[in-house]
């Protein structure tokens, strides 16, 4: 993923939580606005109250939460992918971030096992040495036995 689409899509974020927090301040203005709207019109006299004024104006009520109902439904969706995105991103950064851990892990055990075939090279190297002193030994001893047959 690129920078550029990066940056964008971390900006998409940060308008859509903008969007949420201005969708809380919005709800309980509209809330009063309806009940101011619902008492303005219950306070007028009842001779100019008809069935059909109040039928319009339960209609509108209906009509504006339908749309309010709609726009919550967009707010959700663009809200999960959003989250999408920024799950994505954040997957991205720790995926890079595991990569270079491993990258560093792997140099260092790549140095130790370095090591690790040095020494056991030279370990083996002196038990070479060693298995030669021990059959010189065993021939010097067994040299000085056949010599000095009175030394045992």
């Amino acid at each position: 993923m690129t920078n550029k689409r990066k940056f964008a899509r971390e900006e998409k974020v940060e308008a859509d939580s903008d969007k949420i927090g201005n969708v809380e301040d919005e709800v309980p203005k509209q809330l009063e606005e309806t009940d101011h709207n619902l008492s303005t019109d219950l306070d007028k006299p009842l001779s100019s109250l008809t069935s059909e004024s109040i039928i319009n104006h339960v209609q509108s009520i209906i009509d504006d939460m339908e749309v309010k109902r709609k726009d919550d439904e967009t707010l959700i969706v663009e809200f999960r992918k959003s989250m999408e995105i920024q799950t994505e991103i954040w997957c991205d950064l720790l995926e890079k971030t595991l990569a270079k851990v491993y990258m560093k892990n792997n140099n260092t055990c790549q140095e130790k096992f370095q090591q690790l075939h040095t020494i056991l090279g030279r370990i083996s190297q002196l038990e070479q040495e060693m298995s030669s002193f021990k059959q010189s030994l065993n021939s010097l001893y067994a040299e000085v036995q056949a010599t000095y047959p009175s030394l045992q």
